[in-house]
């Protein structure tokens, strides 16, 4: 059964609920089911009304409490310190917070037509061709081919090729203040 510990000295007490020692806690599993009814009712209102304008959408969070260094000192996993992985936990502090990426994704929803799934496609599409775009920027580079970004007519993504030479140059009228080192190491480094 769920024991609760407050420490009024947290930061997060308003949404700290309480700790267990198993993720099967008859308590965990129906704060669960609670904030999975709430978020139901909330999406449903939201597609009804074709309207969401807050962060309603909840999400239970556990967060992993236990021993983070083994007997002999060494630490279970690298980042055991600041966030230790569910397997080495001893118990567990259960919080309840705001879905950032569900509220995000519904207030797009609302506004678009677009379902979570068909968003998290476009967004995929998104991140493959931002990587590809990086990876030609870094082979024009390679090649002598600088640019800079302009805004264009619908975005400040469009953007204007030019030498090595060039582009030195333009830096240099862009930022006449600048000290010559961090210029050097902005600007003129291959």
């Amino acid at each position: 059964m769920a024991k609760v510990m407050l420490n009024e000295l947290r930061h997060a007490i308003s949404q700290y609920k309480f700790t267990i020692t198993s993720k099967d806690d008859p308590q965990l599993l129906r704060l669960k089911q609670l904030v999975s009814d709430h978020n139901a009712r909330v999406r449903s209102i939201a597609r009804r009304f074709n309207r969401y304008s807050s962060n309603q959408l909840l999400r239970v969070s556990l967060m992993a409490r236990g021993k983070r260094r083994d007997k002999y000192g060494k630490r279970l996993h690298s980042n055991c310190d600041s966030n230790l992985q569910h397997k080495y936990a001893s118990r567990f502090d259960v919080y309840i917070h705001k879905d950032s990426t569900g509220n995000h994704e519904l207030s797009e929803e609302i506004k678009t037509g677009l379902t979570s799934s068909q968003q998290r496609k476009v967004k995929a599409i998104q991140w493959k061709r931002l990587k590809q775009e990086w990876a030609d920027d870094a082979a024009l580079k390679e090649a002598g081919i600088y640019f800079h970004h302009v805004k264009g007519p619908y975005s400040y993504n469009d953007k204007d090729y030019m030498s090595r030479d060039e582009y030195i140059k333009l830096a240099r009228q862009r930022h006449p203040n600048m000290p010559e080192s961090t210029f050097e190491r902005l600007f003129s480094a291959k």
